[in-house]
Order: C-alpha cells, then sequence, then structure tokens
C-alpha cells in the first residue's frame, strides 16, 4: 500500500462540519495533512503558497465559478 503520509490534500466547503468529516476519515485512512477552505478564493491563496496533491470541492457551492 502507497504511503500517503507526506501527501496534502486541500478541502474546499462552505460548511464546516463538512470539512471536519472528511478531514478526519482522510487523516485515519491515510494519515495525509488536510488543508481547509472555506470558499474559492481562500482555496486560490492556498494554491498559491502550498504543494497540494488533490482537492476536494463542494461543486454546489455559492459562486464557485467567480470565486465572488
Amino acid at each position: 500500500m502507497k504511503n500517503y503520509q507526506e501527501s496534502t490534500v486541500l478541502l474546499v466547503d462552505d460548511e464546516r462540519c463538512v470539512r471536519e468529516v472528511i478531514d478526519i476519515t482522510l487523516r485515519q485512512a491515510l494519515g495525509c495533512e488536510i488543508l481547509h477552505a472555506e470558499d474559492v478564493d481562500e482555496a486560490i491563496e492556498i494554491l498559491q503558497t502550498e504543494a497540494v496533491h488533490l482537492v476536494i470541492i463542494d461543486i454546489k457551492m455559492e459562486n464557485i465559478v467567480t470565486g465572488k
């Protein structure tokens, strides 16, 4: 099995409880680092400074296309 402990996942969802459930699940299953963003603008800021291997995004968030 592959070692995911050095991988970084970015969770983008406007609902904190959803981010927290996914965070707990991924940390327990894979042991990877999890970053959180509440909206598209915050996600873009994180992606400009962090090496992220996977982005999980809620496609039904408000203003997902424009980021405003």
